[in-house]
This record gives structure tokens, sequence and C-alpha cells, in this order.
């Protein structure tokens, strides 16, 4: 994901600040829906 941040500095004009933000909140979002996709699954098998 990071390799795609900093590819896209070099191909764009985005601000710095910007670019690491959106990865910031990405990672936390991906956390967000993999801790939601464990949880219904577990609450399935138990």
């Amino acid at each position: 994901m990071w390799a795609g941040i900093v590819y896209l500095f070099v191909k764009t004009d985005i601000n710095v600040g910007i670019l690491f933000g959106s990865g910031i909140l990405g990672m936390a979002v991906l956390f967000a829906l993999c801790w939601l996709f464990f949880k219904i699954r577990e609450a399935k098998n138990a």
C-alpha cells in the first residue's frame, strides 16, 4: 500500500501530508473491515 502512495506522490502534485493521511486512514478502514469479518465469522461458528 505504501509503495502505491509513493508512486502516486511521484506521478502527481498531491501534497505529501494528504497522501500519508490517506494511507493511514486506509489502513484503519482495512483493519476495521478485517476485524468485523472475523468477528462475524467467529459468531457464526460458535
